[in-house]
Formats: structure tokens, sequence, C-alpha cells
């Protein structure tokens, strides 16, 4: 994906040769995945509560930053969270129920 500065550069060579009145848009992944945070449309991020969303949509935003490739981003993701043993998440299930029963 290209920079600001690369793009800038791209509407520099399309204003000198006459393509001044094209239309265009230009997309910072980071602001629309901010917008996307505001403004959840997933599925997924529907079935959360605004808490949980905003820190699901921090942990993608850092892990966009350090892997602008998206396809790549989420194979990484997935792989990560396959490797977690599902004894560990019933355990961590189990404790947060208890947690929540004790402040009953």
């Amino acid at each position: 994906m290209p920079t600001v500065r690369e793009v800038a550069e791209q509407v520099k060579f399309l204003l000198e040769h006459g393509r001044a009145e094209e239309k265009a848009v230009l997309v910072l992944p980071r602001v629309q995945n901010r917008r996307k945070q505001k403004n959840p449309q997933k599925r997924f991020a529907k079935a959360m509560d605004d808490g949980h969303a905003s820190r699901l949509y921090a942990v993608w935003d850092r892990w966009m930053e350090a892997c602008p490739n998206k396809t790549v981003m989420l194979e990484l993701l997935i792989t990560t969270l396959e490797r977690i043993p599902f004894s560990v998440i019933e355990a961590a299930a189990k404790d947060e129920q208890s947690a929540g029963e004790q402040t009953r």
C-alpha cells in the first residue's frame, strides 16, 4: 500500500497532465478502522458491548500497523488463536463465571 507521500506524487503527476477534474478517493486505513470502531458493522461486533468492541478494534489496529497486508495479518491472527488450547479457554470461561457468581 502506498504512503501518503507516494500518493501525493501520483496526484501531482495527474494534475500536471490535465486530469484534475477526474474523480478520486483517498483512503487512509487507520482512519477507516477508527470509523468502523465508532460504527461497527460486523455481525460479531453486534453481540459485544461497546467496551469489548473497542478493545477488539484497538488490537486489530495494532496488528494492522505491525502487518499492513490484511490477508497476512488475518492468517497470523487466526493461527495465534488456533494455538490456544481448548482446555485453557474452558478454564478461563469457568474462572470468569465463578468470579461473576461471587460478586452477586
